[in-house]
């Protein structure tokens, strides 16, 4: 497990204060219900990244983290995504010594904050526009009640996370894997999904991508697959920050 340690400290912390997180009176671990699609991505959270972006010493902050745990090749390993619920962004840590973070925007770019051969600290914009689409693709699941779980987090003191399971069938290789859904984590799903389809040693180390199977308010926390299985472990605090006003 990761150490809850701050990796990036800026030496002036007063430059941007940690945003409040929102919280929604409606969004209870007993609201399950999949069909609905209340995700709201709105222009405002990222007009405010633009800024901090353009300010001295800016600093993206991170609250929260998504931590998955899977299986590829019968080796186990972690993957983690810090999450910022009020600005709407996305950090995903490459294990790349040139890559210091990778970061989505709602708006559906992804910025890579890099190394380049010569030391300098540069970024490179990567567009993904289906972070902005939501297509009804549920005729691709099968629900399977008896695969409905809960995802205890009294380790980290937060509230347990409500699962639906599902069975999806790939039309054209007649393959199929074992899913589970939920809801209660208010992200655009596709976000993290977008981080299968970059190019590079950006790209996630197995293929998370299913823009064409789920809404984006819907989070897969589970996979039991031909190719790899992964599980949520938690969602909770552990705050990330890093200093994106040194990469040009």
């Amino acid at each position: 497990m990761k150490s809850l340690k701050i990796l990036v400290i800026c030496s002036c912390l007063t430059a941007c204060q940690n945003p409040q997180q929102e919280k929604n009176s409606q969004d209870k671990a007993s609201n399950i219900q999949l069909q609905s699609d209340s995700l709201i991505i709105g222009n405002s959270p990222y007009d405010t990244v633009k800024s901090l972006q353009n300010a001295p010493n800016p600093i993206a902050y991170f609250d929260k983290a998504l931590t998955f745990q899977y299986e590829k090749n019968s080796i186990k390993n972690e993957l983690w995504f810090y999450v910022n619920e009020t600005t709407q962004q996305i950090l995903y840590v490459p294990e790349d010594d040139m890559i210091q973070a990778v970061i989505s925007y709602p708006n559906g770019t992804y910025i890579i904050y890099a190394t380049d051969e010569n030391g300098r600290k540069i970024r490179i914009n990567q567009y993904i526009d289906v972070v902005l689409s939501n297509g009804d693709f549920s005729k691709l699941l099968t629900a399977l009640p008896e695969n409905n779980t809960t995802i205890s987090q009294k380790n980290i003191q937060q509230a347990d996370i409500k699962t639906l399971g599902y069975i999806l069938h790939y039309q054209k290789s007649n393959e199929s894997e074992m899913l589970n859904i939920t809801n209660q984590i208010p992200i655009n799903s596709y976000q993290l999904y977008g981080f299968s389809k970059l190019d590079g040693d950006a790209k996630l180390p197995l293929n998370f991508d299913y823009t064409n199977v789920v809404k984006k308010n819907q989070l897969i926390t589970h996979i039991d697959g031909a190719y790899f299985n992964l599980q949520l472990l938690n969602y909770g605090p552990n705050p990330y920050e890093v200093n994106i006003g040194e990469y040009q």
